[in-house]
C-alpha cells in the first residue's frame, strides 16, 4: 500500500475523531446551555461528558466556600480513592492541570474549573484516551456552567437572570470558539483528502458524506448561537411571507443522510396560506424537528410533514412534523398540554428549536399521536390576513 493512500486514510481517520469530538461538545454545550431554569444538573451533565468522551469513570467535585475539602456532585467507575483525593487537593492548590498514567496505556486526568480566577471544582476524567482538544473545552465548559448555576441559585429572581446574560455571552464565545476551529479544520481536512483520492469513487463517496456531516454539525452550532443571540436580545427575526412548501424541501435537504432510512411524507391543504416569518429560522427549527423525528422512529416508518391553517385561530399556520417512534410520558407535558418541560430530553433540538418558534411570533409544542408517535407542532403568523377577519 503506498505512503500517501496510508497518509490519506490517516487523515480521514482524524477528520473523523475530530467530527466526533464537535459532537461531544455540541452536546454537552446543549446540556449546559439549557440549565437556565433547572439548577442541579451539572452532576449529571458531568456524568454525559464523561461518558461522551470514552472515560472509563470520573466526575465533579466542588470546592463549597467555607469547606476544608471538595464536595463531590457526581461520580462513576472506580472507587473515590484517597490517591484521587489528594490529586484533587493539589489540582485546587495548584490551578493547575494534572495527568498519571492509567492501565491501557489511558491516563487520568484532572482539571482545574476556574470560577472569578480562582479553582472552584475538580472535573476528574479516568482512563481516558481523548486527547487535550476535546478535554480542555468540555472542562472550561463545565467551569461557565458553575459560575452560571452559582449565580442563579444566589440571586433566583428576574433582574438576577437578566443580568445572568453576561455569563450567558462567555458561554457563547466558548462553544464558537471550541466547535468552530476544529470544524473549520475538518472542512480544510476534506478538501485536502478530495484532491488527494480525486480518483478513487469510493473515498469520494465518504468523503461526500463527511463534508454533509461536517455542515449538519456547522448548522447546529449556528442554531445553538442564533438561539443564544435571541434570548439576548442582540437579534431579531426578518420576517417575510414564506410557502410553507419552501420550508419542508429547504429542511430536508440538509438531512439526506439522517432521512435515509424514512420515506417523508408532504402534505399541504389548498388553503393554507404563506407564514410570515423568518425564513431562515423556521427551517432551523423544522431541522431540529425532523432529525428527532428520524432518530426516534424505526428505520422504514414515515416522517410526515404538513401544514395547514390554524383550526381556531385563522390567522396563525400549523406546521406538522408526525413520526411512530416510542412517543413520551405524560410527565413529559407541564400543566400547559403540549408544552416542552424537560429541556429538550427527546433529542438535543426541542429546547433550542422553541426559542426561534416563540421570536418568530409562535410557539412549539408536543402531542401524543394516534396510534403511537409523536407530533410536533409549530404554529407561526399567517402572511395575509385571512378574508373576514379583523386584524
Amino acid at each position: 500500500m503506498s505512503r500517501l493512500v496510508l497518509q490519506a486514510r490517516e487523515q480521514a481517520a482524524d477528520a473523523l475523531r475530530r467530527r466526533r469530538e464537535i459532537e461531544v461538545l455540541y452536546d454537552l454545550s446543549v446540556d449546559l446551555f439549557t440549565t437556565t431554569n433547572r439548577v442541579g444538573v451539572l452532576g449529571e451533565a458531568a456524568a454525559r461528558a464523561l461518558r461522551s468522551v470514552g472515560a472509563g469513570g470520573g466526575g465533579l467535585l466542588e470546592n463549597a466556600e467555607g469547606s476544608n475539602r471538595p464536595t463531590v456532585v457526581s461520580w462513576s467507575g472506580r472507587d473515590l480513592a484517597p490517591e484521587h483525593e489528594r490529586l484533587v487537593q493539589v489540582v485546587l492548590d495548584r490551578g493547575e492541570v494534572a495527568e498519571v498514567p492509567a492501565p491501557g496505556g489511558a491516563r487520568d486526568v484532572y482539571f482545574p474549573l476556574l470560577v472569578g480566577g480562582k479553582a472552584s471544582g475538580v472535573l476528574v476524567v479516568l482512563e481516558t484516551q481523548a486527547g487535550r482538544t476535546v478535554l480542555d473545552p468540555v472542562a472550561r465548559l463545565v467551569a461557565l456552567a458553575i459560575e452560571r448555576e452559582r449565580f442563579l441559585v444566589e440571586n433566583a429572581h428576574l433582574e438576577a437572570l437578566r443580568q445572568s446574560e453576561s455569563l450567558k455571552t462567555s458561554l457563547l464565545r466558548a462553544v464558537s470558539h471550541d466547535l468552530r476551529s476544529p470544524l473549520t479544520a475538518i472542512g480544510l481536512s476534506i478538501e485536502s483528502l478530495r484532491r488527494r483520492l480525486a480518483g478513487q469513487a469510493d473515498a469520494r463517496t465518504a468523503l461526500d458524506d463527511l463534508a454533509r456531516e461536517s455542515g449538519r454539525l456547522a448548522r447546529r452550532i449556528d442554531n445553538l448561537l442564533a438561539l443564544a443571540r435571541l434570548e439576548a436580545g442582540r437579534s431579531v427575526p426578518h420576517a417575510e411571507p414564506t410557502p410553507p412548501a419552501d420550508l419542508f424541501r429547504a429542511a430536508r435537504e440538509g438531512l439526506s443522510l439522517v432521512l435515509v432510512a424514512h420515506p417523508v411524507h408532504v402534505s399541504i391543504a389548498a388553503d393554507c396560506p404563506d407564514a410570515f416569518a423568518d425564513p431562515s429560522l423556521v427551517v432551523e427549527v423544522l431541522v431540529n424537528l425532523v432529525e428527532n423525528a428520524a432518530r426516534a422512529a424505526p428505520d422504514g416508518t414515515a416522517i410526515e410533514l404538513t401544514a395547514a391553517r390554524h383550526p381556531v385561530e385563522p390567522r396563525l399556520v400549523r406546521l406538522e412534523v408526525a413520526d411512530r417512534g416510542p412517543g413520551f410520558a405524560p410527565e413529559a407535558l407541564s400543566g400547559a398540554e403540549g408544552d416542552i418541560a424537560d429541556g429538550g430530553r427527546r433529542g438535543l433540538g426541542l429546547e433550542i428549536a422553541r426559542g426561534p418558534a416563540v421570536a418568530n411570533g409562535g410557539d412549539l409544542s408536543l402531542h401524543p399521536r394516534t396510534g403511537g408517535g409523536t407530533i410536533a407542532r409549530v404554529d407561526l403568523p399567517a402572511a395575509m390576513p385571512v378574508e373576514g377577519v379583523e386584524t
